[in-house]
């Protein structure tokens, strides 16, 4: 919801899934500085940005018992400044 907002367009779901990228698309992210969450939120905000498709295919996650590598508070200050970069970069348009 958070991300949605930052680039004013629906994006149900931005960590889970598979991706199909183009040769548009995977040239500009060679220059990526991100990684992880940060990543995945700069790469949606470059689709948006170079006006590519976007969609969405549900799946469903299996995790087995495995423990979390999610460090709450590390990553929700990186994804909020990713976000605030999506932000800048779809306004600009890239």
């Amino acid at each position: 919801m958070v991300l949605s907002a930052a680039v004013g367009r629906w994006i149900p779901d931005n960590q889970s899934g598979f991706r199909l990228i183009g040769p548009t698309l995977m040239r500009e992210m060679l220059e990526s500085v991100e990684s992880g969450f940060e990543f995945e939120v700069e790469m949606i905000a470059s689709c948006i940005a170079l006006r590519r498709p976007i969609r969405w295919v549900p799946i469903r996650t299996i995790y087995l018992g495995e423990t979390s590598h999610i460090r709450p508070w590390r990553h929700l200050i990186g994804f909020i400044r990713a976000t605030r970069r999506a932000r800048a970069t779809v306004r600009r348009g890239r």
